[in-house]
């Protein structure tokens, strides 16, 4: 399969191949102007062939049919019959889809070459209008973003939870560290107590060790 890179704003027309191919051509939209413009969103390619209704190329067709498949902001769009259904020139559109609006692209060429044989006169699997596709199309987009803006939701509190039961946690350890604190302090106060007690003791002695001395100097005149 030949793959094309399709540039912003690019007047080259696209060649999807001739009358009745597929599975042989494929073009890459870069997308990155309309993100940036309006946010994130869902790419929807919309083909006006040369005859025919509108349409847009689904996520799958199976395997004769035409596909797009957005990785980010590139958009996959393989070539499949209904694309090259029949010869001339078309038109092909990529609109942007966010929640809260919708921006297209420029207007893309396309061509369809002829083949030795004819295609179908008739589209017969294409029905729906175009305006029906997108207004369904865009609720359920914004369905998809609303359950992710929920689920956003549930992480951010999650994440908050977690986060005010790790400032308890850290408040209890502070408070265990004062009580351990509170303690060593009150011991350091006991032993300076003990010491003050012992050294008092040590005085009393020695004080009366002098007290002796000076009692047996008046007695015997310094001499036993």
């Amino acid at each position: 399969m030949t793959t094309y890179t399709v540039t912003t704003g690019q007047k080259e027309t696209l060649l999807l191949g001739r009358q009745g191919e597929y599975n042989v051509t494929e073009f890459v939209f870069d997308l990155s102007d309309l993100r940036d413009a309006v946010g994130d969103g869902i790419a929807v390619l919309l083909h006006y062939p040369y005859r025919g209704e509108p349409y847009i190329v689904p996520a799958d067709q199976g395997n004769t049919g035409d596909a797009a498949e957005q990785d980010g902001t590139a958009l996959k769009w393989k070539i499949g019959q209904l694309a090259t259904l029949y010869k001339g020139e078309g038109i092909a559109v990529v609109s942007w889809v966010t929640e809260s609006g919708l921006k297209k692209s420029h207007r893309y060429k396309t061509k369809v070459s002829r083949s030795i044989e004819d295609s179908a006169e008739e589209i017969t699997d294409v029905q729906q209008s175009y305006i029906d596709q997108m207004a369904a199309l865009h609720a359920e987009i914004v369905a998809d973003l609303r359950g992710a803006e929920g689920l956003k939701e549930e992480i951010e509190a999650a994440a908050d939870d977690a986060t005010a039961r790790t400032q308890t946690a850290i408040g209890d350890a502070d408070g265990k560290i004062t009580d351990v604190q509170i303690a060593m302090n009150a011991a350091d106060d006991k032993i300076d107590e003990i010491n003050a007690a012992g050294a008092a003791a040590v005085q009393a002695a020695q004080t009366a060790a002098n007290v002796s001395v000076v009692n047996e100097t008046l007695v015997y005149g310094g001499a036993k």
